[in-house]
């Protein structure tokens, strides 16, 4: 049995592949990915969930869309990367 903590400050909430997704609506730019199995990214920290692309052909690519817009083609994986923007030792 799967248990997820649910976070009830989220509006949307998906279970996909033994991982919760947390994926609100912004009326402005759509549906973005705010968390995973409750990791979520920081302006404090610099952190946020970077949406990545394996074409085929194995080169790695960002779309030009965000995560709510994105529909993957066949055979390419699509990668959520846990990163930084900016200086983020300076806090």
């Amino acid at each position: 049995v799967e248990r997820f903590k649910v976070d009830l400050k989220c509006s949307s909430q998906v279970i996909c592949g033994g991982l919760l997704f947390c994926s609100p609506s912004n009326p402005d730019y759509g549906a973005y990915l705010e968390s995973v199995n409750g990791l979520a990214g920081s302006s404090e920290d610099h952190t946020y969930w970077e949406l990545l692309v394996k074409l085929v052909n194995g080169t790695t690519v960002r779309p030009d869309v965000g995560i709510g817009c994105y529909i993957p083609s066949e055979n390419e994986q699509v990668i959520l990367n846990f990163t930084t923007w900016g200086d983020s030792s300076k806090k």
